[in-house]
């Protein structure tokens, strides 16, 4: 995990911890390495997994460092053979999930300077 992201991550959960209204021991469920005050030394290598309108699998990828505005989809079909790579030029929102289809992805993104939340249709065409 690169060191800026490590740390940006360390301050996170420290925030998170600090504005909890009861003690962290008091908390159920909580990662033991969270409780030790660790995070993992290395990212994971997908954050999400998608069924498309064709029965496709969307697998989307942790972004590479210096790539955090865009975001990486590998794309199996239905028996789990790959059929290519879809790159989306910024993140879209989990909620409501995004949509895709054949050679299509509709989504929500928000603009991080006013926070506005905005439709996005994103037009593709699978390697093939």
């Amino acid at each position: 995990m690169p060191r800026a992201e490590r740390a940006d991550s360390m301050r996170a959960i420290e925030a998170r911890i600090d504005s909890l209204p009861v003690p962290l021991d008091d908390v159920m469920n909580v990662a033991p390495e969270i409780l030790q005050g660790e995070i993992p030394d290395s990212l994971p290598a997908f954050t999400g997994v998608h069924v498309g309108a064709s029965d496709r699998f969307w697998v989307e990828r942790w972004p590479a460092e210096g790539m955090g505005s865009s975001r990486y989809y590998d794309v199996l079909e239905y028996d789990g053979r790959y059929a290519g790579t879809v790159v989306v030029p910024e993140p879209l929102l989990a909620d409501p999930p995004p949509f895709f289809g054949e050679e299509v992805i509709v989504g929500v993104v928000v603009d991080p300077v006013t926070g506005v939340h905005t439709v996005v249709v994103l037009r593709f065409r699978m390697p093939g």
